[in-house]
């Protein structure tokens, strides 16, 4: 969101939709961006930077690069003006990163990133520091060094359990929680395909210093597929649960911990 400017990814397209009223029904919906790489993966999500650029996660189309180099934009943070013009890739090497945030205050970007499914076990979800130019290991390299051709690659700043799909994060910016959370990075876990119940389904809290983490613990748990989380306006963090279809609001309780409402 952006003024009265929404921008939504779909499949291989990122759409621009204009409410200049605010009656909630857009006057102008527009694809900006269209032809992008669909397979297995797809279009993820999407910021707006400091720099007034449009930045787009932009899955592959395969697991493993089986499929080669080709298309060139896939597995990529893209970089575009708001009108869709000018894209290009702003980082490559990203299997699936399906969300991305700006610190707030020092603009640094991070991204989720899901690892491959083959080798089935020892490929771990990512949280990577996304910088202009970088490369982030994939198709054969993963986790902090692992697999093959490793060098000249970036490896995550956060680690997660494979296979339990790191999608949505956010950085806290409220006021419901003491001053250590804020700023801290919050990880939506939705969970394994095959529905494992112990795989997942909850939220993690990463701390930061600069850009080096500090400490990764859960912090909520009880979903079934947690997709989502952002800070609202009342400085609470919600929490989009895709596997019920519950937005769910977590405040904090003092020493009894956190509370959480549906």
């Amino acid at each position: 969101l952006k003024g009265d400017t929404v921008y939504a990814s779909s499949r291989g397209r990122v759409t621009m939709l204009i409410d200049a009223n605010r009656d909630g029904v857009p006057e102008v919906v527009q694809d900006i961006i269209t032809g992008l790489p669909a397979g297995r993966h797809q279009t993820d999500g999407l910021a707006i930077g400091p720099d007034g650029k449009l930045y787009v996660g932009q899955g592959s189309v395969d697991d493993r690069g089986e499929s080669g180099n080709s298309p060139p934009l896939q597995a990529s943070i893209l970089q575009a003006n708001l009108d869709g013009t000018g894209l290009r890739v702003y980082a490559r090497g990203l299997r699936n990163p399906y969300d991305l945030v700006f610190h707030p205050i020092t603009a640094r970007l991070f991204a989720t990133d899901n690892g491959r499914d083959t080798p089935s076990s020892g490929v771990p979800e990512e949280l990577n520091y996304i910088v202009e130019g970088r490369h982030y290991g994939w198709p054969p390299c993963w986790g902090n060094g692992l697999g093959t051709n490793c060098a000249g690659t970036s490896s995550p700043v956060a680690i997660f359990q494979e296979h339990l799909s790191a999608d949505g994060l956010w950085f806290y910016t409220g006021d419901k929680f003491p001053p250590e959370y804020k700023y801290n990075i919050f990880v939506a876990l939705y969970g394994a395909n095959a529905n494992t119940p112990t795989v997942g389904r909850k939220v993690m809290r990463v701390e930061l210093q600069d850009t080096i983490v500090t400490r990764v613990n859960e912090f909520a748990t009880g979903f079934l597929h947690p997709l989502d989380v952002t800070t609202g306006p009342d400085g609470a963090l919600y929490v989009a649960d895709f596997g019920t279809g519950i937005v769910y609001r977590i405040t904090y309780a003092g020493i009894t911990g956190i509370e959480l409402d549906a």
